[in-house]
């Protein structure tokens, strides 16, 4: 058997086609659960706009108090990253990442199972085209050797050499 031949026939395996489609959903929700842990980061901006008025109270040289209002436009900007990550959370993920690894890991050795089922199967299928073959090859020699005994059985009866009960069991054979 050709190992070109094989290795067609396990690329084109529909099974082997199904585990390696699930080693990669595998493989990206393993990606999307390490990245989980980023829900908990938000970015905060907040912008304020208005009018304010300050007061000032000042007192002059001679104890008297004298008060100022100014009128004040403002614009305030305001910006920051909240973190908010639960202690439990962390273990969690830690857990569902170590899970998503062994569901990986689970896959693969169930692809690996079933390619070394396939193998088998190919193997299997070969030996017994070779044995068939042979069966053949074997029953028409059979036949060939048989029909040369029939036709110098007749010959030989024709020359008087054996008798028709010989006649009679080689064609019978």
């Amino acid at each position: 058997m050709c190992i070109r031949d094989r290795t067609l026939a396990e690329k084109n395996s529909p099974l082997l086609k199904r585990y390696l489609a699930l080693i990669k959903i595998k493989e990206i929700d393993a990606k999307t659960l390490k990245k989980d842990w980023m829900k908990h980061i938000s970015i905060q901006t907040n912008v304020s706009y208005g009018m304010g008025e300050s007061y000032v109270l000042t007192q002059g040289t001679q104890g008297q108090l004298t008060s100022n209002s100014n009128s004040l436009t403002q614009l305030r900007y305001n910006y920051g990253v909240v973190l908010n990550l639960p202690l439990s959370q962390i273990f969690q993920n830690k857990n569902n990442n170590d899970k998503a690894k062994q569901e990986i890991e689970v896959v693969n050795m169930d692809k690996n199972i079933s390619l070394l089922e396939f193998k088998q199967i190919i193997i299997k299928q070969y030996n017994l085209v070779k044995l068939n073959k042979a069966l053949v090859s074997i029953s028409l020699e059979s036949v060939n050797s048989s029909s040369l005994r029939v036709s110098l059985g007749e010959k030989q009866f024709n020359s008087g050499i054996i008798k028709i009960e010989e006649l009679m069991l080689l064609i019978e054979s």
